[in-house]
């Protein structure tokens, strides 16, 4: 999946009995429908996102988000249109300085930003 298709992603798309994410094609890029198979990994951090939103809604455990909420969105659900944005702020609230970008985390020797 691409970074404006994950970011694009409701809840009502996921479809965690089925294992799959069902992507519209007005967020896929290709403007083709199509179906994203879940991983065991992708399906456990989707069910702690759920938990987060809950909690950050003062939901019950078992209460069900709103179909419009974003999983990959902020700790309520609202979008999230901008990573490096959203990767400041969640640094901010974290406490911890000196990263200004998500290479600065885990540094890749091939990027030109790591380097510099």
């Amino acid at each position: 999946m691409r970074k404006g298709e994950i970011l694009g992603v409701q809840w009502q798309h996921v479809k965690t009995t089925a294992g799959v994410i069902d992507l519209p094609a007005h967020i896929a890029k290709t403007g083709t429908a199509r179906q994203v198979v879940l991983t065991s990994r992708l399906a456990a951090i989707l069910d702690m996102l759920q938990a987060v939103q809950r909690k950050a809604r003062k939901l019950d455990d078992d209460a069900d988000l709103p179909g419009t909420g974003y999983p990959f969105g902020n700790e309520i659900g609202e979008q999230v249109k901008d990573i490096k944005k959203a990767w400041l702020l969640t640094c901010r609230r974290a406490k911890i300085a000196g990263i200004s970008t998500i290479c600065g985390a885990r540094p890749d020797p091939g990027c030109s930003k790591c380097r510099a």
